[in-house]
């Protein structure tokens, strides 16, 4: 795509987008539970901050042209280490989040939505794994995590095993309200190495996504996965566990399909079927550069697509120059 033309679709796309709602987050006399956001109309200058620490703090004090109003961080934790007080995390967690809500920018909270460690493993707070203390006897556990020491990944075909995990993310997400919910490891599809059956996974997305509405948070659901290999009866299972949620997909364009037309014309018609369904999708920029990720994207997505660029805080955005003069940044 020509410059002229994304310069012109860009301009297009931020002229519809509205802000997210913040004033819908306030609570009001008599509410038990906060009102959501909503989601806002996207354009390709709509970033998202799929993982915040500590640090993101002084990276918003530091580079503050670096953030916009109204973006969307997903979740915000607080490293630790085994000899931390909680006391004090809980301090400087409660913080962080003030600061960050005092910029205008949408901060959500993170759970694994399949695996859980011992408590003397956890490594952030709030605790961003169910611990193993916490579950009930005879709950499944199928393999540990790759590499790690004793993070174990739940058996999702076992309701039982299900239900015990998501009664623990309710119980957690009870005592830290947030507009959104970042569930991370929610999902592994064939193309991407499952070694579970799908419908497993879709069973508890769709679950953590009810508890997430029923406490009024959006939620988005990170999966692995590539679109354009999945069937229409997996896409169904997938869409009716989101609804109109989000995803989000670490490799959204790997160099596989990029270097095929047919297989890049699988990825696209899915990824519409999937936004023409109403759900959110946050695309990382990795494995593609980011002008080759924005160029591809803006052939076909639609102005009212919830589709966002999932970005890191900790370096500058990739980003073509008239996009960075759009994006007001924080004060």
């Amino acid at each position: 795509m020509g410059l002229f033309r994304l310069r012109s679709l860009i301009a297009m796309l931020l002229s519809l987008a509205a802000p997210f709602s913040l004033a819908s987050w306030q609570r009001e006399s008599g509410q038990t539970q906060p009102a959501p956001f909503q989601w806002p109309e996207s354009g390709l200058c709509r970033l998202v901050i799929p993982n915040g620490t500590q640090y993101l703090v002084d990276y918003v004090k530091k580079h503050p042209d670096w953030f916009s109003p109204g973006e969307l961080i997903l979740c915000l934790v607080v490293t630790r280490q085994a000899s931390d007080s909680v006391v004090e995390l809980e301090k400087q967690y409660q913080s962080d989040r003030q600061f960050l809500d005092s910029k205008h920018l949408i901060v959500g909270t993170y759970i694994s939505g399949t695996t859980v460690v011992p408590e003397a493993d956890e490594d952030s707070w709030p605790n961003p794994v169910v611990s193993t203390e916490m579950l009930p006897n005879g709950v499944k556990l199928s393999e540990k995590w790759p590499g790690a020491r004793a993070r174990w990944i739940i058996n999702v075909a076992d309701p039982f095993t299900r239900h015990a995990l998501q009664t623990r993310i309710e119980s957690a997400w009870t005592k830290y309200p947030a507009p959104v919910r970042f569930v991370d490891n929610a999902g592994v599809h064939r193309s991407a190495g499952a070694t579970q059956p799908w419908d497993g996974y879709c069973q508890n997305i769709k679950a953590l996504r009810q508890i997430a509405e029923g406490q009024r948070s959006h939620v988005v659901f990170n999966i692995a996965t590539h679109p354009g290999a999945m069937s229409v009866a997996e896409t169904d299972e997938l869409m009716d566990a989101v609804g109109q949620e989000g995803i989000l997909l670490e490799d959204p364009w790997t160099p596989y399909v990029r270097k095929s037309p047919v297989e890049t014309e699988r990825a696209k018609n899915r990824y519409r079927q999937l936004l023409d369904s109403g759900m959110a999708i946050v695309m990382l920029v990795n494995n593609v550069p980011a002008d080759a990720l924005f160029d591809w994207v803006g052939t076909w997505r639609k102005a009212k697509d919830r589709l966002y660029i999932g970005v890191p805080f900790f370096k500058e955005p990739e980003l073509p120059n008239f996009c960075r003069s759009a994006r007001p940044a924080l004060h």
